[in-house]
């Protein structure tokens, strides 16, 4: 389901506008990232984990994928914030990836954890820094063209 969400994310963003992706991109990560189908009705601090890369479980796939989902988000913030959104990019992701892993807390087969609140960050760090680089491209939407009546 997850992949199937990315796919559609990814489509979604290649035909919308641009000034529309960002906003994409975050329903993507809520999507994703959100228990939906798992909700209690209490928080469970113990799945916690507290300590970045020592607390278990600890995946690579986890690690590559939690950058991976941000780097789209930080490279539309990078269009969105302009050449000095850096410290919006990250203050942004901040919020969104502590919203997504507070939600975490209500579940029972998540991990709420501070590694992923940094990879997230970073990864949407190295996203700002991709979409400062790349060139701008403008949002082309189509115009009605005049016609005359000769």
């Amino acid at each position: 389901m997850t992949i199937g969400i990315l796919i559609i994310g990814c489509v979604a963003i290649w035909i919308m506008p641009a000034r529309y992706r960002l906003a994409v991109w975050i329903v993507v990560i809520l999507a994703v990232v959100t228990p939906w189908r798992t909700f209690q009705d209490h928080a469970d601090w113990t799945r916690v984990r507290w300590v970045p890369f020592v607390s278990p479980p600890i995946r690579v796939r986890d690690i590559v994928g939690n950058v991976a989902l941000y780097v789209p988000f930080g490279m539309f913030c990078a269009r969105r914030f302009g050449p000095d959104g850096l410290v919006s990019s990250i203050f942004c992701a901040l919020l969104l990836s502590f919203g997504t892993e507070t939600t975490q807390l209500f579940s029972h087969n998540r991990f709420p954890s501070f590694q992923d609140l940094l990879l997230n960050v970073i990864g949407s760090a190295t996203g700002t820094f991709i979409g400062r680089s790349a060139p701008r491209q403008p949002d082309v939407e189509q115009q009605p063209t005049k016609t005359s009546c000769l």
